[in-house]
């Protein structure tokens, strides 16, 4: 969509957008307080844009309240309130990823022994031991990991997948983070949502 406009949108209206996956240009939002209380995604992108939301203040925005990150504003000229509206989602999104990451690391130090990966575990021993600070339980773990391609396992054992044993090692080391455990971050934050 090119050039749209959404001007003087009185704040009691209850006027609210689906932007879901949209991508705009060169829009125009003028005096539209209730922005921020529009539905946007990740694929939502605005390009060359004007944001004037007409927030006064960030107390007014109710801080936290968007689904709007600063990823969906490319090149935009954004109100000062709208941008810290936006900032305490990003902040959230930055949290997520820390709680995806250190739930995966603490997995998968349990399959460590004398700094080595390359062993099978009981999987009732790992379901012992297993502690986490998010909901996800120890069966939606050994899922995600399992759709990663990050371990395999029967019903007895759990294992780390051989061609992957130097990227968990790299990741608990908390060095760098690629293939296996990559895509299992990625999808730990989707169950974290």
């Amino acid at each position: 969509m090119v050039g749209a406009a959404f001007h003087n949108i009185p704040p009691k209206s209850g006027i609210r957008f689906d932007f879901s996956g949209l991508t705009l240009e060169r829009t125009s939002v003028k005096n539209f307080e209730d922005f921020f209380r529009c539905t946007f995604s990740e694929a939502t992108i605005f390009k060359g844009g004007r944001i004037g939301t007409g927030m006064v203040t960030p107390a007014k925005a109710k801080l936290g309240k968007t689904s709007a990150t600063s990823i969906n504003f490319v090149d935009c000229d954004i109100d000062n309130a709208f941008v810290q509206s936006m900032a305490k989602n990003d902040d959230k999104k930055i949290v997520q990823v820390e709680d995806a990451k250190k739930h995966l690391r603490n997995f998968l130090r349990g399959f460590r022994y004398q700094n080595s990966f390359n062993r099978k575990q009981a999987r009732p021993t790992m379901q012992a031991c297993y502690s986490t600070n998010t909901r996800l339980t120890f069966r939606d773990t050994v899922r995600i990991c399992e759709t990663a391609n990050l371990i395999e396992t029967d019903r007895q054992e759990v294992w780390i997948v051989p061609a992957e044993l130097d990227n968990v090692a790299a990741f608990v080391h908390e060095r760098l983070y690629r293939g296996g455990v990559k895509r299992a971050i990625t999808l730990l934050l989707e169950q974290l949502k």
